[in-house]
């Protein structure tokens, strides 16, 4: 990727200045022909703000004479940041942009005394993963999804799960949850979620769950450290496969691949074909 400055008068503007529709549709047009694309859907943008605690003063929109081309998204807490999200329009791609807003979005977390920035990168991208290692940033780890297929079309005659208020499951979370946990698996990001995500709960287990048309999307897992190793995973797991039969099981690409992969393969998952790279990029 080029690091030259483009020729056209760019500016950097708060995210603010922007309506909510408009942010939703330069996400889309940003990441249009990544591996991974992003639907213009103003209400998803909405939620992924409040689950994600994007601050939209904090992130900038790039615009080159008065046109928004791209945007960097700033998620904070406490000391620390992560770009949860930075792409450019097609057109104004390999011409200086990302890496212009790039360093602004480091300049300013350092001015606000932020100690460290994080970001995912999807692996097998070289000119972003390029971009980021130049600017400081260092790989921590992997991040791997997984699926299961569907268990049948019969549901279970009884269900054992019992839904809990998700809340109460981010508390319970906060409590046992290892440290240094991805950002989109950090009880903050938890507490925010709301219907129609659910917490359900078997024994001491509990699983943060979306069901979508035919799949059943496992957000996040928790067992709580004593009661490890006693097969309440395997046993939730398989609940969950029981009350949603004709739905395969998805777990995004926001897992740790060393904490969670001998465990989940061993419940006959597979390993998606997408991952990503933790990197962290120290401001002090």
């Amino acid at each position: 990727m080029s690091t030259e400055a483009p020729t056209a008068a760019l500016t950097l503007r708060p995210a603010t200045e922007f309506t909510l529709l408009t942010l939703s549709t330069l996400m889309a047009g940003a990441f249009e022909g990544y591996v991974v694309t992003i639907p213009d859907d103003p209400a998803g943008f909405a939620a992924r703000v409040r689950a994600e605690q994007i601050d939209l003063n904090a992130s900038l929109i790039v615009c080159v004479d008065g046109e928004p081309v791209g945007l960097g998204l700033i998620a904070r807490r406490g000391e620390d940041a992560r770009l949860a999200g930075m792409g450019v329009r097609r057109g104004w791609r390999g011409q200086g942009v990302a890496r212009t807003l790039l360093d602004r979005l480091l300049d300013d977390a350092r001015a606000r005394g932020e100690a460290r920035m994080h970001l995912e990168v999807i692996e097998g991208n070289d000119p972003a993963i390029a971009l980021y290692e130049t600017a400081g940033f260092e790989r921590r780890g992997r991040l791997a999804g997984y699926e299961r297929p569907a268990g049948g079309t019969q549901p279970a005659q009884t269900n054992p799960l019992i839904e809990v208020p998700l809340k109460a499951a981010a508390r319970t979370l906060a409590q046992h949850a290892d440290d240094d946990l991805p950002w989109q698996l950090h009880p903050a990001t938890l507490t925010a979620l709301t219907p129609p995500n659910r917490a359900l709960t078997l024994g001491d287990a509990t699983a943060w769950v979306l069901e979508q048309p035919g799949v059943l999307v496992l957000r996040a897992m928790l067992v709580p450290p004593a009661a490890r190793r006693q097969g309440q995973g395997r046993a939730l797991l398989e609940a969950l496969t029981r009350a949603f039969p004709d739905h395969r099981m998805i777990v995004p690409a926001i897992v740790q691949e060393r904490q969670v992969d001998g465990f989940l393969t061993a419940c006959d998952f597979r390993q998606t074909t997408l991952s990503q790279l933790e990197m962290t990029c120290p401001l002090k």
